[in-house]
């Protein structure tokens, strides 16, 4: 998943789309692109660590408990929980 620019992100005011926590107990909170809109991926973030990605997904179907698309931040890398 490539990362972005947390802090840059969050100064846009990007639109919150919605929620999730994932298998390791993170919540990762999900973001509309707050200039392409949805023209772009959704975005997922880890306030607690200042962090963001790119998904590689336009809605929010593939994110529910255990699912194994839902991002995981382990270890300073982006993951999908199928990689663990």
């Amino acid at each position: 998943m490539k990362l972005l620019n947390y802090q840059k992100l969050m100064k846009h005011d990007p639109t919150y789309l919605g929620e999730i926590i994932n298998q390791l107990g993170q919540i990762i909170k999900f973001y509309e692109h707050p200039i392409k809109g949805d023209e772009s991926c959704i975005i997922a973030v880890l306030h607690l660590e200042e962090t963001a990605c790119y998904t590689e997904f336009f809605d929010l179907e593939n994110f529910y408990t255990n699912s194994d698309y839902n991002p995981i931040f382990k270890d300073g890398k982006w993951l999908s929980a199928f990689e663990l």
